[in-house]
């Protein structure tokens, strides 16, 4: 009841438990958080090293150092670590093995459904249609098996699981959102105050009475920027020529985040943990 977090990050959370048999603490949990992250940073590490070389782990080391001991406290690392392998399949050809991995991050967060689109123009560019409608077929098969899976494990019905999705809807604008900087700019220019902030739905956001529109606009306006994009992104490819650019997927991640209602620190992890994908001369010149 009440819950926000989606299945595959109750599998997570689920995952680390074990560790309660030393001890029942906050305090024990919290350390197998830690661990895990640090194993989880260990794998990312490698996969950068495969993906191209040791340039990219320097960065990756860099970009933890900015971030910031919160990496330790979520489980963003979690969810990156399946979408870079995901990434890392594609490249290799392995498309339905990369589909199912990003099939499975969008079941612990939801915003990896994001790149499918992606995957879907490259897979029209260079097969043609039928090979996009297997990509597609794919995925949703494999969220509705995950989706059994975790039903008939923890004894949660599908309505319960949705009702998930339901909670993150119902939450505000998020203070730290664009939406919420120009919303309370709008505030300031029009009346001389600000917008005032309250906690609701787990975090503070612009409180009810000083929200601009209705609810829904926040929540789905981020698709318009982001379909433009693919749109541009459709008619520029090259039929039999279209190659996978990372600078895409950042580029998409950045407008996810932008006109997305909310706006954590940790969910800039999303986009920095792609820059080492990067090729590294390009960071530089």
């Amino acid at each position: 009841i009440g819950n926000e977090y989606q299945p595959g990050a109750l599998i997570f959370f689920l995952a680390i438990s074990p560790i309660l048999w030393l001890q029942k603490s906050i305090t024990t949990y919290q350390l197998g958080l830690f661990i895990v992250n640090v194993w989880l940073i260990i794998v990312l590490a490698i996969l950068y090293k495969s993906y191209g070389n040791f340039k990219n782990v320097i960065l990756l080391s860099l970009i933890l150092l900015l971030t910031g001991p919160i990496v330790l406290f979520r489980f963003d690392l979690y969810v990156m670590t399946i979408v870079i392998f995901s990434i890392y399949l594609w490249k290799k050809n392995l498309q339905t093995l990369a589909i199912v991995f990003l099939c499975y991050a969008s079941f612990v967060k939801i915003f990896p459904v994001i790149f499918l689109t992606y995957y879907l123009i490259l897979a029209y560019k260079n097969q043609g249609l039928k090979q996009t409608v297997k990509i597609l077929l794919v995925y949703l098969v494999s969220y509705f098996v995950f989706l059994g899976i975790f039903s008939v494990a923890t004894g949660m019905k599908p309505s319960q699981i949705m009702a998930s999705f339901g909670f993150i809807a119902n939450t505000p604008v998020h203070t730290e959102s664009l939406w919420g900087t120009l919303t309370t700019l709008i505030w300031m220019v029009t009346t001389g105050e600000f917008a005032k902030g309250a906690g609701s739905w787990g975090i503070f956001g612009i409180a009810s009475e000083f929200q601009i529109g209705p609810l829904w606009f926040y929540n789905y306006f981020w698709i318009i920027p982001v379909g433009l994009f693919y749109l541009w992104i459709f008619y520029r490819m090259k039929k039999n020529e279209a190659k996978f650019d990372v600078s895409v997927c950042l580029l998409v991640t950045l407008l996810f985040l932008l006109f997305s209602k909310i706006l954590h620190h940790q969910y800039t992890l999303w986009f920095m943990l792609l820059i080492p994908l990067l090729d590294v001369k390009l960071l530089l010149f």
